[in-house]
């Protein structure tokens, strides 16, 4: 404060005093009065004025420091210098108005994903069936254990709003007394600005399928001039060179809020951070099931196309923590990181599915369906210096999406659109920018 600065001045200018009268006795000469010894300890008193004036300086250069909000600019070369200042949680002094009273701490993400992507049912697309009396007909004949990869890019904007006073009521201290004792004040938000990008693809293939002596069916998909599909007669149903491709592309952005709660009388340092927001997204797929019958002769494809456009609500919760023992054993600044989320997904989907079979005409079904999904993921990771203007976080997600797109063919009737499970095992290398 001033009234503060200006006493820390005037008890400087006492001790400068004082060090000029020492300095100026240093250098008298003996006389009956000041003898040689008396002028060498003014001369002594004087250095150990002049460093205690250097030490009360360097002290309430500290100080200032430590009361100082974070500076909104910091660069990696002035992280280990003595004037730079941690930038932490947003502070919000009252006693300042106007952008005076803000101090933020913008961080910027990129995040890299890459991992497994395993939709949980197969899928069957052919059938069998027996003409004898009794006749029997089964579908899923052929079926593929589809599992492939994914790759994705995520990058997040996280702006500090402070304490927001007199708009969001802080009742969290207020319900819970004894959590935030001691004059904690752990009631700062945030703005959260995100985009993910993703791609997923499954490759998968077989050499040969036999039925089994029944004949086999090319299922329809209920449009075309063969609504119904093909039958193969039994002596020439063995099926080769099966494959199965498909690419998932999803495009997500998201908007939200989230508000940082410090847990007192923790050695840990360990912080809470529920969040919440909304998210839309695109996401686009085509399924590819290829095969060749007839004793090699009769080439058969089915195709599928699908669009998705949702909106998803969401919520979450983050959690991070500073054991003091992990640093110590590392030597380094080490926090610990994890979070958990689900989101309730609106999805509004359109497509067509379509069998190309060598010689005759395509048919092709449209497909859609309005249905809600939900999603939910869990991530873990490790930050090596976390108060750094640049840090990097290791870690691993799980993530469970709702809204695979998953085709039922089942003769005549029209192909019908419904959706399925994916999870997603992934690791992820996080940097975080803090300006």
């Amino acid at each position: 404060k001033a009234g503060d600065k200006d006493a820390f001045d005037s008890a400087l200018n006492n001790l400068r005093e004082q060090q000029e009268s020492l300095e100026s006795q240093s250098k008298g000469k003996p006389n009956q009065f000041v003898s040689e010894e008396n002028i060498k300890q003014a001369g002594e008193y004087a250095d150990n004025v002049s460093q205690t004036i250097k030490d009360l300086k360097n002290q309430w250069k500290t100080s200032q420091q430590a009361a100082a909000p974070a500076k909104k600019t910091a660069l990696w070369t002035d992280y280990y210098s003595d004037d730079y200042v941690r930038p932490t949680a947003p502070y919000y002094d009252p006693e300042l108005t106007g952008s005076d009273a803000w101090f933020d701490a913008i961080d910027l993400s990129f995040e890299i994903i890459a991992g497994i992507f395993n939709p949980s049912n197969p899928e069957g697309y052919t059938g069998s069936e027996v003409t004898a009396t009794p006749s029997t007909r089964t579908l899923g004949d052929i079926s593929v254990d589809k599992r492939g990869s994914i790759l994705g890019f995520n990058s997040e904007l996280r702006i500090p709003l402070g304490e927001v006073p007199n708009v969001v009521p802080n009742v969290m201290p207020n319900l819970f007394p004894n959590l935030y004792a001691n004059n904690r004040k752990p009631n700062y938000w945030d703005i959260i600005l995100g985009v993910d990008i993703e791609r997923a693809e499954v490759n998968e293939a077989q050499s040969t399928h036999v039925t089994g002596g029944r004949d086999l069916l090319l299922v329809g998909v209920g449009a075309g001039p063969n609504p119904s599909g093909f039958v193969v007669p039994a002596v020439n149903s063995t099926v080769t060179d099966i494959t199965y491709d498909a690419e998932y592309d999803y495009n997500r952005y998201r908007f939200g809020v989230g508000k940082t709660l410090d847990m007192p009388n923790s050695e840990d340092d360990i912080q809470i951070r529920p969040f919440g927001g909304i998210e839309y997204g695109d996401f686009e797929s085509w399924q590819t099931f290829t095969g060749v019958t007839n004793a090699g002769t009769l080439p058969f494809s089915y195709t599928t196309g699908v669009n998705n456009d949702f909106i998803a609500p969401f919520v979450g919760v983050e959690l991070s923590a500073r054991p003091q023992i992990l640093s110590s054993a590392l030597q380094i600044p080490v926090e610990l990181n994890s979070s958990f989320s689900f989101a309730y997904t609106f999805n509004n989907a359109r497509g067509t599915d379509t069998l190309n079979v060598t010689g005759f005409t395509p048919g092709t079904a449209n497909i859609s369906n309005d249905d809600h999904t939900h999603d939910i993921t869990a991530e873990i990771g490790v930050t090596l210096f976390p108060d750094a203007p640049f840090n990097v976080t290791l870690g691993g997600q799980y993530e469970n999406v709702g809204n695979i797109p998953d085709v039922t063919r089942i003769g005549s009737a029209p192909s019908e659109l419904s959706f399925d499970d994916a999870h997603t095992f992934v690791g992820t290398l996080r940097t975080t920018f803090t300006f």
